[in-house]
């Protein structure tokens, strides 16, 4: 068993924009947001090569319904336990 614990919890952003052209406005063509951090990402790791783990952390507040939806998605891949 591998516990984890993830001190600050990061919300990550990826914006795709087709052609970036420095002279207009660009505009983007896809937004994807991760949710993770160290800790949690070596639990996802760890999930995929089927090893027990348990990925703690701390969240402020308005961060907290952003990744309370994110682990929902994530429950058959990643035992949750909230305290």
């Amino acid at each position: 068993m591998i516990i984890t614990v993830t001190l600050n919890l990061a919300i990550d952003y990826h914006i795709y924009v087709g052609n970036l052209n420095k002279e207009k406005t660009n505009v983007m063509d896809k937004k994807e947001i991760c949710y993770g951090g160290k800790g949690i990402n070596v639990n996802k790791a760890l999930s995929f090569l089927k090893e027990n783990s348990v990925g703690t952390g701390f969240l402020f507040s308005n961060d907290v319904l952003l990744f309370e939806k994110e682990l929902e998605i994530m429950k058959n891949k990643i035992e949750i336990e909230r305290l």
